[in-house]
């Protein structure tokens, strides 16, 4: 059998207190990637000096600040594996993470992206949450609309640590969209697994460390907003679809009263605009009320209205 040849690819920007935990993690992996490319976005900490301990195991690229999306996207497009791993410059890898990924790319015919499942890291008190996935086997399905009746029952769950994508297919769909500031990664899936095959891996075999200061993943206003916009472009192909109209009410709920709770007033304006067509008619009239008396937001909130 051929072998499956992967290509790892981490960006990283100030990551030079994780750098090498995320490196060392795949070197230990029991089956070996083909390539590993560091993207170095602009850094101006440590990371240099960080890389340059792994200059024999991993390929440095250099590049101005583009954040992540473009990071990332000049590591695929400098692969040369069918296959390419995620890994964020923050996580790390149980060895067995390629393995698995491996395995089971090849036992499922045709796929074009797999992702399992990560336990999560809250620093710095690097206690471990291990997470609870109520299914026993790998979940198989094509298409958008087989993605979100899962999502709909497990919520998200695309971590780019825990993700592997087929290089054609990321050629395909033009490679991560770098105007999403955020949540290009679940942006990327979507456009990915339209019309292709992929396969939800129930074991765990990555470690997402939560809540490192400066993470993007931490900017609350504005996650859950990206999160709801990335299901959105697919709102013409998808109409009519119950599961996905739920779904983009679920998010642009979440997303609106988020922008509440964290957001600056320029955020919040901008997410009412953004979503307020996809509310059901109950948080229509609720949030149309509340928009020129935000102050009465934490109220209802602990009155359990909102």
């Amino acid at each position: 059998m051929e072998t499956l040849k992967i290509s790892v690819v981490i960006p990283c920007y100030n990551a030079g207190a994780f750098i090498s935990d995320a490196i060392s993690s795949v070197i230990s992996q029991t089956f070996p990637p083909y390539e590993t490319i560091v993207v170095d976005d602009g850094s101006s900490d440590d990371t240099l000096q960080q890389l340059q301990a792994w200059k024999d195991e991993v390929k440095v690229l250099h590049s101005p600040r583009k954040g992540g999306a473009g990071a990332r996207n000049i590591g695929i497009q400098a692969a040369t594996g069918q296959w390419i791993a995620f890994l964020d410059a923050d996580d790390v890898w149980y060895p067995e993470h390629l393995q698995r990924a491996m395995e089971t790319i090849r036992s499922h015919r045709g796929l074009s992206g797999y992702i399992n499942h990560y336990d999560e890291q809250v620093l710095p008190d690097r206690e471990i949450k291990k997470r609870h996935w109520p299914f026993d086997g790998p979940v198989t399905g094509k298409g958008l609309s087989e993605y979100i009746e899962v999502y709909l029952r497990y919520g998200n769950f695309v971590g780019m640590s825990a993700c592997l994508i087929a290089k054609e297919a990321l050629k395909e769909v033009d490679y991560l969209d770098e105007s999403m500031v955020r949540r290009h990664d679940i942006d990327c899936w979507l456009r990915v697994v339209r019309g292709r095959r992929w396969v939800f891996d129930h074991v765990t075999t990555s470690l997402y460390r939560k809540n490192r200061e400066g993470s993007l993943s931490e900017h609350k206003a504005s996650i859950n907003l990206y999160r709801f916009l990335a299901f959105r472009k697919h709102a013409a192909e998808l109409k009519g679809d119950p599961s996905y109209e739920l779904l983009l009410n679920q998010l642009a709920r979440k997303a609106l009263r988020n922008s509440y709770r964290f957001g600056s007033d320029v955020e919040r304006e901008q997410t009412h605009h953004l979503v307020y067509a996809f509310l059901d008619r109950r948080n229509k009239v609720l949030y149309g009320l509340l928009r020129p008396f935000p102050f009465l937001f934490r109220p209802l909130k602990r009155a359990g209205i909102v």
